[in-house]
């Protein structure tokens, strides 16, 4: 047998660094869309209101509920008209089943105004949160966020084919 056929291939430092930046990417994007298979929804939270138990920029997953089962201090999700069709996440103080609607207020002293939903508003109730990744989400919602994504594995593909 030939000397080169008997040395064993050793990982170039490149290639350490190509699949790890692959590994994190995979794993980011699982973060994002593997919930969708369990019924969870990812919402990016862009507002302080849930500031110190959910921080601005993370990551929250919701999941659809009967609205009349939720308890106070629950944290749900729920589509308010007035606020563009964001996403706003707050806890829940009131659950009127009578006249179905849903008194909210966030946990941060700036948003104390208690914010009344009707249940057909109610999105789900947040089960899970991760920080800082509603940032990522958000980028990566984006035509540009996509492109840079996609350009980034092939980069990192390349990388490991060509060296």
């Amino acid at each position: 047998m030939s000397e080169k056929k008997k040395r064993k291939k050793k990982l170039k430092p490149w290639h350490l660094f190509a699949y790890l930046i692959i590994a994190i990417q995979i794993i980011l994007y699982a973060a994002l869309t593997a919930p969708y298979l369990f019924g969870y929804r990812p919402y990016a939270i862009t507002a302080k209101t849930m500031k110190p138990a959910i921080d601005q920029g993370a990551l929250v997953y919701v999941r659809n509920s009967d609205p009349k089962l939720l308890e106070t201090g629950d944290i749900v999700c729920v589509f308010s008209e007035e606020a563009s069709l964001k996403p706003i996440v707050e806890r829940v103080i009131n659950n009127d089943v009578t006249n179905r609607y849903l008194e909210l207020q966030g946990d941060s002293e700036e948003a104390q105004e208690i914010i009344r939903i009707p249940y057909s508003s109610y999105s789900g109730k947040v089960y899970y949160h991760l920080p800082l990744l509603g940032y990522l989400g958000q980028f990566l919602s984006t035509a540009i966020g996509r492109v840079i994504y996609m350009l980034l594995m092939d980069a990192m593909i390349l990388l490991i084919w060509l060296l």
